[in-house]
């Protein structure tokens, strides 16, 4: 199998697609999407445009060479004037003690609001700040993630970063895998050097979203 057939499944598991919805978004049939996945024919130019002009966020020269990350940075603008409830809710979880209510219902008063494009709008998506160097090089201290809140651990994307809402550890930003025991997840850092991989017990999770994009501003 080639390394793009490999980037394209990556991409569909990323957007939690099968053959037939891929396809769709793309307008290509499954059997195209299919036989281009399992790496039986090669993707043509078109098919790679469609890709990034449906997935804005896809990094055109990650999913062309390989190089650099699977998610390009997002444009954004902030809003830090509150009263003006535009844009997506920035919150500072790590101040706030906890995540923002289903739906951001404003139990938490937001922080300030981003601008972004509008494949990133809709229901339970904020805005947050990384903190540490736990996830280094991936997302680094200051930087700001796009994430949307699941509502149950059944639709958790095996090997996708999540921010989690803990009762015992506070708020940890991690990759998430398969655990040997069933009522875990597997808690893994990317900066594996200074963090060993820790088992968290799913009664331990208050709440949990899916880190959507990265917000980096360059210089």
């Amino acid at each position: 199998m080639s390394d793009i057939s490999l980037r394209i499944r990556e991409i569909k598991e990323y957007k939690n697609l099968n053959n037939s919805t891929f396809g769709e978004l793309l307008g290509y049939s499954d059997v195209a999407i299919g036989k281009v996945s399992n790496g039986s024919s090669k993707p043509k130019f078109e098919m790679m445009e469609a890709i990034v002009k449906k997935i804005p966020e896809i990094n055109p020269t990650w999913l062309l060479t390989g190089e650099g990350k699977m998610l390009k940075n997002i444009a954004f603008e902030e809003n830090s004037d509150t009263s003006n409830q535009q844009g997506i809710p920035f919150f500072e979880l790590r101040a706030e003690a906890g995540f923002p209510g289903n739906g951001i219902d404003g139990k938490i008063s937001p922080d300030a609001y981003y601008r972004l494009p509008d494949d990133f709008k809709g229901d339970n998506v904020f805005v947050t700040d990384v903190w540490g160097d736990s996830m280094s090089p991936q997302y680094n201290s200051g930087d700001k993630i796009i994430c949307r809140l699941i509502d149950s651990l059944t639709f958790i994307q095996w090997g996708r970063a999540y921010v989690i809402d803990t009762f015992s550890q506070g708020i940890l930003l991690k990759t998430l895998r398969v655990a040997d025991q069933e009522d875990a997840v597997k808690c893994v850092s990317e900066n594996k050097e200074k963090y060993d991989p820790f088992l968290l017990p799913k009664k331990e999770i208050k709440k949990i979203a899916l880190v959507l994009a990265l917000l980096r501003k360059e210089g």
